[in-house]
């Protein structure tokens, strides 16, 4: 008997049938392999870490949510970088309608443009690497990364991946077939299928004769792939990254750059939510700083603070907070700061405004609601609406600000755009949240509306964490004054 009670009944011969050899036919049994599980639903993040459910995407068009992917800016507060790097990286089954493959390769060109690599290099590494869309891209990425070894032995190993000929060319020189590599440039260079530029730096790059006082390549910023980028480092000329996307940022953070360019990069990256706070703050204390202005400044800032936490001379501590905390809020780098020193100022007697430097950057932290109900802090001088929006009890409390009534009308007025209400309705999850993520990067860039809209739609999908922590960040960082 099947313990599987449909199996069981299928088993049962129908009332009224003789059961025996000439009384059932049997009909042929087909059998098929099955399909292998599509790369789309991969994600780093499962259900029960994300909160999400596995049905994200049900009812969405694939190309309809690629398209709201594409649109998310990269200039918005911290929380709302998080609520997106969390769905960009759930697990979940994907929407109908795409091509295997695209929905995950979606996902991590955005994630390259956040400059989340290593986010997108685990994710791309879900599908196979001999596809050679997948490939391309995590290339690209171990090559900023520092690492494209792995890369190469795989793309020499494989013949089957079609790639650009630079990238062939590229890992056989680096797997030390350097007449195989001058081979394939001269004849990818007779059939004209490399750009003149991208030919010159390849000679360059296997030929050390051919690097002298003559100029590198003019190649336009906007050309300039990863690869690209690696061969002018590799022949002497490297490209400062400050103009590129936030992604090149990653090659100058290794140990043999100035440490004046690995803060920078850091300080871009961490901003985008692309590192954690600790690798920018452990920059910020390798050497004191021989200048000042910039980023100079802001190392001495931290490093003058870490010294002074390390004294436990409550005076000094408050001093060093009240400095510093202007000097990371003028380059929007708060959260960071706010992320790395709130936990060891939790137990200092602090003085003056900087115990309300502190309140205000534990609440920009997870830490938020603790910090409201903490008697030892909360008192601080923050205004009470603000503590009532860390702990969900606004309802009551008195606005002062057209901020502060647009954070207010988002908790308990539950009118939404239409569009966001049918999304809603149609269990359209992750696509409502998109849409939610997009009114909250417009609203932090002046329309209020559009701010109370897209908290409003993240309290009625129950991302009261993610709603709570964008609501603090729009009034603890509104820069109208």
């Amino acid at each position: 008997m099947s313990a599987i009670d449909w199996l069981n009944q299928s088993l049962q011969a129908p009332a009224g049938t003789e059961v025996g050899a000439r009384g059932i036919e049997i009909a042929p049994v087909e059998v098929a392999p099955l399909a292998p599980p599509s790369s789309d639903a991969a994600g780093l993040l499962s259900p029960d870490v994300t909160g999400l459910p596995r049905t994200l995407w049900a009812g969405s068009s694939g190309s309809d949510i690629e398209r709201l992917i594409e649109r998310q800016g990269l200039d918005g507060p911290a929380a709302s970088r998080d609520l997106l790097l969390l769905v960009l990286l759930a697990e979940a089954t994907p929407p109908s309608g795409v091509e295997d493959g695209a929905f995950l390769l979606a996902r991590a060109d955005k994630l390259y443009a956040m400059g989340a690599l290593e986010a997108a290099s685990a994710l791309l590494e879900k599908a196979p690497l001999t596809d050679s869309r997948v490939f391309q891209r995590w290339f690209d990425v171990s090559l900023l990364l520092g690492a494209p070894a792995a890369a190469c032995e795989i793309l020499l190993a494989s013949p089957g991946i079609r790639v650009p000929d630079p990238q062939r060319i590229f890992c056989l020189a680096r797997a030390g077939d350097w007449a195989a590599a001058k081979l394939s440039l001269t004849t990818a260079e007779a059939l004209g299928q490399i750009a003149p530029e991208s030919g010159r730096l390849l000679a360059e790059f296997l030929d050390d004769e051919l690097v002298g006082d003559e100029a590198p390549p003019d190649i336009p910023m906007r050309d300039l792939t990863p690869l690209n980028y690696s061969l002018f480092e590799a022949v002497g000329a490297p490209v400062p990254t400050e103009g590129l996307s936030v992604a090149f940022a990653h090659a100058d953070l290794g140990p043999n750059n100035g440490w004046k360019a690995r803060i920078s990069a850091a300080e871009r990256l961490a901003r985008a939510r692309a590192i954690p706070p600790a690798r920018l703050f452990e920059l910020y204390f390798l050497g004191k700083p021989a200048a000042s202005g910039g980023v100079w400044d802001r190392a001495e800032h931290a490093a003058a603070l870490h010294r002074a936490l390390q004294s436990r001379n409550a005076k000094q501590i408050s001093s060093a907070l009240e400095a510093a905390w202007p000097a990371f809020a003028a380059v929007d780098l708060e959260v960071q700061f706010a992320e790395y020193f709130s936990p060891s100022l939790l137990d200092i007697a602090l003085v003056g405004d900087a115990r309300c430097v502190a309140l205000k950057a534990r609440l920009l932290t997870e830490d938020y609601e603790a910090a409201a109900l903490d008697p030892k802090t909360n008192a601080a001088g923050s205004n009470d609406f603000l503590l009532s929006v860390a702990t969900g009890q606004s309802q009551t409390a008195r606005t002062s600000t057209r901020t502060e009534a647009a954070v207010k009308n988002a908790r308990f007025d539950n009118t939404l755009p239409p569009r966001i209400e049918m999304l809603i309705s149609t269990d359209r999850i992750g696509e409502a949240i998109l849409e939610a993520n997009l009114l909250v990067l417009s609203g932090f860039a002046g329309d209020l509306e559009d701010l109370t809209f897209g908290l409003s739609a993240l309290h009625r999908l129950g991302l009261e964490d993610m709603a709570r922590r964008l609501s603090l960040q729009a009034l603890i960082l509104d820069r109208r004054g």
